[in-house]
């Protein structure tokens, strides 16, 4: 009798389906407080339970919409920002690799070295000297 009605239901039902609710996604003002919030706390280990928080959802339903939402994972992101603090720090070159490491949430410089690496295509020491302070000025 159960797959009788469920046949009639999929065959006759005169009503709209409904499909999935559409996925929702973080709102502007969210991915911006998020992205403040990892700016500002770059040089220490971030949770997903501390972003989360900001967004008032539960730690596995925010890694959901921060995908939906950027197209890639929270930790993939908050790499982005601390290989941006990286040069930025790089090219100012106020500080020697080891502490740069550090003060952008690194482990050791040799963590850094690696991880610089792949996101830019070059080292951090070969990058400090390409776009450092010290760097040769071209003359046009």
């Amino acid at each position: 009798s159960c797959t009788l009605a469920a046949h009639m239901l999929r065959s006759y039902n005169v009503f709209d389906v409904t499909g999935p609710p559409a996925h929702s996604k973080l709102g502007h003002v969210e991915l911006a407080q998020i992205n403040d919030f990892i700016e500002d706390h770059v040089h220490r280990q971030i949770s997903l339970a501390e972003l989360a928080a900001l967004v008032n959802v539960s730690r596995f339903h925010f890694t959901r919409l921060f995908r939906r939402s950027t197209g890639m994972t929270v930790s993939a992101f908050v790499e982005q920002c601390r290989i941006r603090r990286a040069r930025a720090l790089l090219d100012a070159g106020i500080a020697p690799l080891a502490e740069v490491a550090l003060m952008t949430g690194f482990a050791d410089q040799s963590h850094f070295t690696r991880r610089f690496k792949r996101l830019t295509g070059s080292t951090p020491g070969l990058y400090a000297r390409v776009h450092g302070p010290g760097r040769r000025k071209r003359a046009d």
